[in-house]
């Protein structure tokens, strides 16, 4: 636990120097953990629509042939 401590003191002490470049680096590792999330969050439900509406999407290819003609009932 000490050394958490000694760890979190030294993270405290540098980041009065600059905290302008850490305000940046932080910002810039939220952004960067958002895009990840909407991106895959975006991939997940376009992959699940597609499976959800994959029979409709499908049935649209089906064409039926035959040698016989076809009798109108």
């Amino acid at each position: 636990m000490n050394r958490f401590k000694f760890l979190w003191s030294i993270a405290i002490r540098d980041s009065r120097k600059n905290r302008s470049k850490l305000l940046l680096f932080m910002s810039s590792i939220i952004l960067g953990v958002a895009a990840l999330v909407a991106i895959n969050s975006f991939n997940y439900n376009l992959r699940k629509e597609i499976n959800k509406e994959a029979a409709t999407l499908l049935g649209a290819d089906l064409s039926a042939t035959s040698k016989d003609r076809w009798i109108a009932s």
